[in-house]
């Protein structure tokens, strides 16, 4: 591991060329999604073949052992984000607004803890109950797939508890002080959220009702993520 106090120029360039410390990072990314004897739902398929994303969507994710939903890409941008931050030394913590089963918050620790990094934390915010049922007045499309066998059987409403994450965190060995969880709706708890400064940002409110809030507390540099 490299000292969190040698974080700055080359250092982390050497942690980057690492193939210990690559073969982590690309060992949990895959550990995360299922990926390492699978290969991820291609949400880019032929129209004609378009009906079988959902089943399959279904059977990788939601009936998988499946930690994160993101696809690979993703996972790599909040890498490259996340090392850019700290090379950059850009002051703050990190935060996934929208959780799911904690595979991208869990990825964001790794990446801490390989580095020895311990003045950052990783906020980690979700009702953990799934989405809210939203209006039907003010937001009936979304109202009518709530209620949909989509997304009320099949993806059971995107619901993980807090006791499923934390068990997650902890089977990677990545469950520490250095986590922070936030339990609630958006709404509700990041307006009063003890965070100080944030990093990076990863907002993900999977409905109009439910959107994460706009952060104040960050800095010019900071990276913001936003998927919904």
């Amino acid at each position: 591991m490299i000292s969190g106090s040698a974080l700055h120029g080359s250092p982390l360039v050497q942690a980057r060329n690492n193939p210990a410390f690559s073969l982590y990072l690309e060992l949990l990314k895959r550990s995360l999604t299922n990926t390492l004897f699978e290969t991820e739902p291609d949400a880019n398929l032929a129209e004609e073949d378009a009906w079988r994303f959902v089943p399959e969507f279904k059977r990788h994710y939601m009936e998988g052992s499946a930690v994160s939903m993101l696809p690979l890409a993703r996972l790599e941008n909040i890498q490259q984000c996340v090392l850019e931050a700290i090379e950059r030394d850009v002051p703050g913590d990190l935060i996934e607004t929208g959780v799911w089963r904690g595979g991208a918050t869990i990825f964001m620790r790794g990446i801490l803890k390989a580095l020895d990094i311990r003045d950052r934390d990783v906020w980690v915010a979700d009702s953990f109950e799934g989405l809210p049922t939203p209006d039907p007045v003010k937001y009936p499309l979304e109202a009518k797939v709530y209620h949909g066998p989509v997304m009320k059987d099949a993806f059971q409403h995107l619901a993980a508890s807090l006791e499923l994450v934390k068990r997650n965190f902890a089977a990677y060995e990545l469950l520490d002080e250095q986590v922070r969880f936030l339990k609630g709706w958006f709404k509700d708890t990041l307006p009063i959220a003890p965070i100080g400064r944030l990093a990076v940002i990863r907002l993900d409110g999977d409905t109009i009702t439910n959107r994460p809030w706009t952060p104040s507390k960050t800095c010019m540099t900071s990276f913001r993520l936003a998927d919904s």
